[in-house]
Order: C-alpha cells, then sequence, then structure tokens
C-alpha cells in the first residue's frame, strides 16, 4: 500500500525515516529532472504559436532556471519542519520575481499558464509514477507525506507568480479598456488556477488508486480516504462556480429583487448561522443591540450572504478566544444603514487593502479569493457600498452602507 488515509509514525523515528526516504527516492527524484524539462519544452513546442515562440526565444534560460528550482525542490520535499517552511517562503519571493520578470519581457497571459500548469502536471504524473515504482522500499506514510509537500510547493508557486504576474500587467495598463480587458485576464487565469488545483490532485489520486488495484496493494479503507478527499475538492470545486456565476451575473435581473426590508430579522438569522462557526473555533460574538422600524432597500439572501461571509472572514483572522462585534448604526441626518463587522485579529498591511476586493486575492492560505469580491458586487447592486479598515496587530472593520427606507417592511 502506498498512500494510507492516516499513518502514525512516533516522533523519535521521524527524523530516521525521513533520512531513509531520503536515500532511497531522491536519487529517483533528481533523474527524473531532465525528463520534466524536457517534456514541458515539447509540449511547449507543439502548442505552436506564443508557446512555440516563447520556447525558442527563453527556452534554454528557462530549462536552466527550471533545473535548479526542481533540484531545491525536491530537496526540501525531505527537509525537516523548519527549513522546509524557509524553503517555502524563498519560493513565494523567487516566484514573485519570476512573475515581474515574465511582464517585463512582455510574455502573454496563454504562454505563462501553458508553462506554469503544464510544468505542473507533468511533475505530478512523473513523481506519482515513482512513489509507485518505490512502494515496497519506502513506508507509505512517507510517500504521502512527500505528496503532499509536492502538492502544496506547486501550488504556491504558480499562486505568487500569477498574482504577481497580474499585479505588474495592471500598474503598466494606462488606459481604461486595457485595465478591462486585464481584469477579465486576471479572473480567467484566477479561475482556471482554482479548477486546476483540485483536478490535478483528482488526476494523482485517480492514477495511484487505478495502480495500486492493479497491483492489489491498497486496503478498503484507504480506497474510502481518497474517495472521500476527491468528494471534498468536488464541493469546493461546485462553491466556487457558484460564486463566479454570482460575479458573471447581469445586474439587470438582480434589480428587479430589491425590495424594503425590515433588517432586524435578517441580522437575527445571520446570528443565528454565525455562531455555530463561532462557538466551533471559541470566538467570542456580539451582536449589539438595534431598533425594530429599521428598514433598508435590498435583498434578504444578499445581506444575509454579505452578512456570513464577513463574519465567517472575521472568525477566521482571530485567534482562538478573540473578540467578533457587529452593530448597526443609524443617523437621523443620514439616509444610510451602516454595519459593522470588527474583529481583533491581526488585520492587515496597506497593501493587502489595496487589493482585498480583487477577484482570487486573498490572505487566507486556503481561500479562493471570491467572497469579498462577490460582497462588493451584492451590495453595489442593492446601491450600497463596502468598505474595509484595517491595522496590522489592531484588527479588522468591514462597514457595508445600506438605503435606509422610511415606511414599513414588504411581508
Amino acid at each position: 500500500m502506498l498512500l494510507p488515509a492516516c499513518s502514525t509514525v512516533c516522533g523519535g523515528c521521524v527524523g530516521v525515516e525521513r533520512e531513509r526516504a531520503k536515500a532511497i527516492l531522491l536519487p529517483e527524484l533528481i533523474r527524473l529532472i531532465p525528463k520534466v524539462i524536457e517534456r514541458n519544452y515539447q509540449e511547449m513546442l507543439a502548442r505552436g504559436g506564443d508557446c512555440a515562440k516563447y520556447v525558442h526565444e527563453y527556452g534554454v534560460e528557462v530549462m536552466a532556471l527550471n533545473r535548479h528550482t526542481l533540484e531545491r525542490l525536491f530537496y526540501a520535499l525531505f527537509a525537516p519542519e523548519e527549513e522546509y517552511e524557509r524553503f517555502k517562503s524563498e519560493l513565494e519571493k523567487e516566484a514573485a520575481v519570476q512573475g515581474v520578470a515574465a511582464i517585463r519581457q512582455g510574455i502573454p497571459v496563454n504562454v505563462v499558464m501553458a508553462a506554469i500548469t503544464g510544468m505542473r502536471i507533468c511533475l505530478f504524473e512523473l513523481v506519482a509514477e515513482t512513489l509507485l515504482r518505490v512502494q515496497n522500499q519506502v513506508l507509505s506514510v512517507s510517500a504521502y507525506g512527500i505528496f503532499c509537500r509536492l502538492n502544496e510547493v506547486m501550488a504556491l508557486r504558480c499562486q505568487h507568480f500569477i498574482h504577481t504576474y497580474f499585479s505588474q500587467q495592471e500598474e503598466q495598463m494606462d488606459h481604461l479598456h486595457e485595465q478591462k480587458i486585464s481584469v477579465i485576464g486576471h479572473m480567467a487565469a484566477g479561475m482556471a488556477h482554482e479548477l486546476r488545483n483540485p483536478l490535478t490532485s483528482f488526476q494523482g489520486f485517480l492514477k495511484l488508486m487505478e495502480e495500486s488495484i492493479r497491483q492489489d496493494s491498497m486496503d478498503s479503507a484507504s480506497f474510502l480516504a481518497y474517495i472521500r478527499i476527491c468528494q471534498d475538492e468536488l464541493k469546493g470545486l461546485q462553491e466556487l462556480l457558484s460564486n463566479f456565476l454570482i460575479m458573471a451575473r447581469k445586474q439587470e435581473t438582480a434589480k428587479k429583487e430589491v425590495n424594503v426590508l425590515g433588517l432586524k430579522p435578517i441580522m437575527q438569522r445571520i446570528h443565528d448561522v454565525s455562531r455555530h462557526f463561532a462557538i466551533e473555533k471559541d470566538v467570542n460574538l456580539r451582536f449589539g443591540q438595534m431598533d425594530d422600524s429599521i428598514c433598508v432597500r435590498g435583498v434578504a439572501s444578499y445581506i444575509e450572504q454579505v452578512g456570513l461571509n464577513i463574519l465567517k472572514n472575521a472568525v477566521d483572522a482571530v485567534s482562538v478566544g478573540g473578540q467578533v462585534n457587529v452593530e448597526v448604526l443609524t443617523d437621523p441626518d443620514e439616509r444610510v444603514v451602516r454595519i459593522c463587522f470588527a474583529d481583533n485579529g491581526a488585520g492587515m498591511e496597506r497593501d493587502q487593502l489595496a487589493h482585498i476586493f480583487d477577484p482570487f486575492y486573498t490572505t487566507k492560505e486556503k481561500g479562493t479569493g471570491l467572497g469579498l469580491a462577490i460582497c462588493r458586487q451584492l451590495v453595489t447592486e442593492m446601491g450600497g457600498t463596502i468598505h474595509v479598515e484595517s491595522q496590522p496587530g489592531k484588527g479588522t472593520r468591514v462597514i457595508v452602507e445600506l438605503p435606509r427606507v422610511e415606511g414599513r417592511a414588504q411581508q
């Protein structure tokens, strides 16, 4: 059996087993490097057009860079935890530098995506084959750890390269038309990246499952564990696609649904749902008192979705025992109602705040970056505004303003 559902190795044995796995697997992986690079090179040539032009122009330079990166990556797969974390940090910075270089060289987005995703898929296939070939020599817990690390570092490399690439691309655009094209390209690339992550995992796990069945080397518990992993990835894909459809739909349809609403029942529903994930993380969640007579113009389901999304972010941002407060504020001289969500979490830097509503930009390790972008769209469709205030170490405050209406709510 190559990869179990879970395995436990005593603390004193971890280092010994890691070195044993390294002695057996590292030479095999190092020998893969020329094969990975050559296959990626040939696939780019076969695509023709910009991809072939890119290979002819930068092929030698890129192959040398990839060879060096892959060699360091394979060594990091067997490194102790502290050294592995340093490698990830260095890899993020290097990917960002490469993203800047790609923009300065004028490399088109289709070439960037083909090069990154092609390399990643090729690497997963060849490493999976190698792990299967030596499965009788290496503990399955070690093979599983290597596969997980490989998936993590490749995802980090893709994420930081793509984010930097598009950030630099936006800075170079001078006209509104070009900026719109950039946003579309950014969203398309981000969507493709978010889709390819689970699809690449499917490909790796399904290949391992297929080979294990052929070799009669997998027990039913492990097989079921892989199925659950694939099911979780599919659920994430469904949520991503649902969110993307919300981003893409026409505003004209949404405007027909806008009504006069009593805000208190909506806030009560938000409280009832959000308290469950607050309790789960042991976070203190407090909703302030509000007047029964406050009415807004909006869509009830939109307000609930916005509130729950912001609260989920707030709960994720604070430590165990942290505080999240929700208040509804009104001013008799203004025609808006302010819903304020405040947490005492880590806060954000100014450069993070500048991109907080960008599609596919996220400060979370496993976030998609669509949540706040969707919140802004929904609030805008209701005629409101949303903005975020944050300071590092002091927490974050999200303020949603909705049009205030005098009169009775529609039932």
